[in-house]
């Protein structure tokens, strides 16, 4: 039976799905920050779990029985949960699904505004503009038009941008742009697949937009930011592990087979061989090119990354999350 929509006069209706695999007790707080912002949001969660072994979970259905749950196996990852959570929202009948990373806080005010925008005819995603928790100065890329980032003074000068593609880290989809195009290919694009599901919608003639003054704090994992050359700069391992690291494991955004997939929706069959060839042996390259700087003393490295993207990301939480990765810190 569908809920309450704009068809009946009312408000659009829409679940959040939020994917998680054994998600810190802090994920806790998030929901408890996300319901004082917006009272009366957590009837609308789903949570997606694959296969949680920490308690957390179970804590969560004790102190917010409200909140849906859905169990998996272990082998959804990021696409898999939210294509069943996208999934349970369409037998809801609601007018909106929401993607919604578990380390992301929207401030108030920010879900009601991108639902109600995604619910609009011709309307397929809307994006907020994530910020740095740890810096609120610093904005986080929400989406790319021609395969490019969107210019930060573009983001700062429109409160509405039209975009190819957003990033999925707090997007409103429109349920009926979904049942037009389908559910994410999980199978082809298991761990990034909000960039090429956004550009099926895109592709399909529903327009992909960012709401720039509706605002969410993400956690940053700067070490995932930045260039692989700088990746491999400070990752202390054998450089077998780290080429095994980025071609064959699952969480790899450049996974051999899952980047293939990811290619070939932007460039099409054509130019999908070439174009992925090209990319993975760039790859190489950085990763071999950042290895041999492993002999250079671990500060002065450190230093010269921090350098390199001041003005993009937090230079302390970026110094930080390098110690970390180097194994300075715990």
């Amino acid at each position: 039976m569908s809920e309450e929509s704009p068809c009946g006069g009312g408000k659009p209706s829409y679940r959040i799905i939020i994917p998680v695999f054994n998600p810190p007790a802090t994920f806790l707080d998030v929901l408890a920050t996300l319901e004082s912002g917006e009272p009366g949001v957590l009837a609308n969660v789903i949570v997606v779990d694959d296969g949680s072994t920490n308690g957390t979970l179970d804590q969560l259905s004790a102190e917010h029985p409200e909140v849906e749950v859905i169990r998996g196996s272990g082998d959804l990852w990021w696409c898999g949960g939210m294509r069943e959570g996208m999934a349970r929202a369409l037998e809801h009948g609601v007018d909106v699904a929401m993607w919604l990373n578990h380390d992301v806080v929207p401030d108030p005010g920010t879900v009601g505004s991108l639902v109600e925008r995604a619910a609009g005819p011709g309307v397929g995603a809307v994006s907020a503009w994530c910020y740095c928790r740890e810096d609120r100065r610093f904005g986080v890329n929400p989406g790319f038009r021609s395969l490019a980032e969107i210019p930060t003074a573009e983001l700062e000068g429109e409160e509405e941008i039209e975009v190819d593609g957003v990033n999925g880290n707090c997007t409103a989809i429109s349920t009926a742009a979904i049942r037009q195009v389908g559910l994410p290919r999980a199978d082809l694009h298991p761990h990034y697949g909000d960039g090429p599901y956004t550009w099926r919608l895109h592709q399909a003639g529903f327009r992909n937009l960012v709401l720039t003054r509706r605002r969410a704090a993400l956690e940053r994992e700067f070490e995932r930011c930045i260039d692989e050359s700088d990746h491999s700069a400070v990752w202390q391992v054998p450089l077998l592990e780290k080429l095994r690291y980025y071609f064959f494991s699952n969480r790899s955004k450049y996974h051999w087979r899952h980047r293939f997939h990811d290619i070939r929706v932007f460039r099409g069959n054509l130019l999908a061989i070439p174009a992925y060839l090209g990319a993975q042996l760039r790859l190489v390259g950085k990763v071999l090119s950042g290895h041999r700087e492993l002999g250079q003393p671990l500060d002065e490295r450190i230093d010269r990354i921090v350098s390199r993207y001041s003005g993009r990301f937090p230079p302390d939480a970026l110094r930080e999350a390098l110690e970390r990765q180097a194994g300075r810190l715990a």
